[in-house]
Formats: C-alpha cells, structure tokens, sequence
C-alpha cells in the first residue's frame, strides 16, 4: 500500500531494490505519453502522473511527455528528468475543472509528437469533448500506428466510462490499478508496459510488492 517513508533504513533499503529493478527494466521502447488527470477532485492522479513520469524517464530508450489535462491540456517534455525535478517543473500543477482526457492527445498530434505508447492517471470520467476515443481514432490516421493505451486507474468521484469505450472501439488498452502502488512499487507495475505489437500481461506483477517487514528480513 502507498505510504510515506520517514524511517532513514527502510527507505534506503527500498531505494536499493528500486535501483536494482531499474536496471532490469532500462531499455523500454519508444516515446510516450503520460496523460495525468488534473480535473476536479484528481489530486492523487497528479501526484501519480509525476512519480509515473520520474520513473519512466530512467528506463525508456526515447523520449517522455507529460500532459495535464482538465477541459485544457498542459505539455511538459519531461525526457531524461528525475522526480525531483518533474515535481518542480509541474509545481504551479492543482486539481479543478470539467475532465476531456482526448484533449491530452490531441494536443500533441497537433504538435506533429509521435508516441508508442500511453499511459493515463485517471479515474477514467470524461465529461467533455474532445473524447479519448475519437482523438484516437484520429491520431491512428495522421500517424499511421496504434500506440498501446494504459489506463492506470486511480479512484476518483466518476465513474470509469473509458474501459467500456476503448475496449468497445478495439483500440489495445488495459486497465490497471494504480491507487495503492507507491513510487517504490513502480518498477513491477512497470513491467507491463512496452511499446511493442503484444502486450505482456504474464508479467506484470510478477512477484508481488514486497512489504516493509519483507524488505528489512535478513537485514538486521
């Protein structure tokens, strides 16, 4: 479960473990997209968005936007930063508004950005238009490619209209719960994500998140 770690032993340990899981996972494919949820009542979906952000900035071969989006969206190119510096490059970043997730997407198309893969914080409401879907559907045109669509659920006040709608249009998504992950957890949730053809189901959570007790075992 996400919690905050204050105690100097436990969170070297899991910075240790991370590091170690960073360099199984260095390597992935492509550029991508991180589209955070910054409507009303989506503060955990940006504090996500830029842990997701930190993260896969130090494993992705190519290049990491992060977009903000309520009924406007707002582009970070955020390739090759850490947390630290994500968090204060989207500082100014708080939670209000109407939710168009498309808006996101259609921002970078018209900026001409090309994506392998991407990966939503969100509760998975849209309220108004642009819609995902369609600006997707759209992008697939101008483009010429299908980017994998990851919807990393985060538990808000809407309800999740866009796995009905997405899986509806065909378009390669997945669902994955992200409420509880912390940034320590991030390297096995990770691992689902590539930018190839076929996504990897069979290895996401593969071993599951260790606890606290689990990573100070053997360690006295």
């Amino acid at each position: 479960a996400s919690m905050f770690v204050d105690d100097k032993k436990i969170k070297a340990k899991l910075e240790s473990l991370q590091e170690e899981k960073v360099e199984d996972l260095k390597g992935i494919e492509g550029n991508w997209l991180i589209l955070g949820d910054m409507s009303g009542s989506m503060s955990l979906a940006i504090e996500k968005a830029r842990e997701l952000a930190g993260f896969l900035s130090r494993v992705i071969k190519g290049n990491v936007y992060l977009v903000f989006f309520n009924e406007r969206p707002i582009l970070f190119d955020v390739s090759g930063r850490s947390l630290e510096e994500i968090q204060m490059q989207t500082s100014g970043i708080v939670a209000y508004g109407s939710t168009s997730i498309g808006c996101g997407l259609k921002l970078i198309m018209d900026r001409n950005i090309m994506v392998n893969g991407i990966a939503i914080c969100s509760d998975g409401g849209e309220n108004i238009a642009p819609r995902f879907c369609s600006v997707y559907r759209e992008y697939e045109k101008k483009f010429g490619i299908s980017p994998n669509v990851y919807l990393l659920h985060i538990e808000g006040q809407d309800f999740d209209s866009l796995t009905a709608l997405a899986y509806d249009a065909g378009i390669p998504y997945e669902r994955l719960e992200m409420t509880e992950v912390d940034y320590y957890g991030l390297p096995n949730l990770t691992r689902i994500l590539r930018a190839g053809r076929y996504f990897l189901i069979d290895e996401i959570m593969n071993s599951k998140l260790l606890t606290i007790d689990e990573v100070l075992k053997g360690g006295e």
